[in-house]
């Protein structure tokens, strides 16, 4: 089961309904009444505005397609001379 420390904005997840989502953001402590803490995601293949906030229990991590930062440092878009 995941908890929120689980998670970073940027991360691909799949949600319940099997459709990849990238991470936006992470509430914890929504609201007073609400204790539980969410995960607001943007469907891949969807627009902007196709979001949808849910709990980290709900969630799976997709390894594959993580962003590689490693690729960013090792191949750099200037040459150095």
């Amino acid at each position: 089961m995941h908890e929120l420390e689980d998670f970073q904005p940027g991360d691909v997840v799949l949600t319940p309904s099997g459709r990849r989502a990238v991470i936006q953001k992470l509430l914890s402590g929504a609201s007073k009444h609400d204790p539980f803490a969410r995960v607001k995601c943007r469907y891949e293949d969807g627009d902007d505005r196709d979001l949808v906030t849910l709990q980290p229990h709900q969630l799976r991590r997709c390894q594959m397609f993580q962003k590689n930062t490693a690729l960013r440092d090792t191949f750099p878009y200037e040459r150095s001379e």
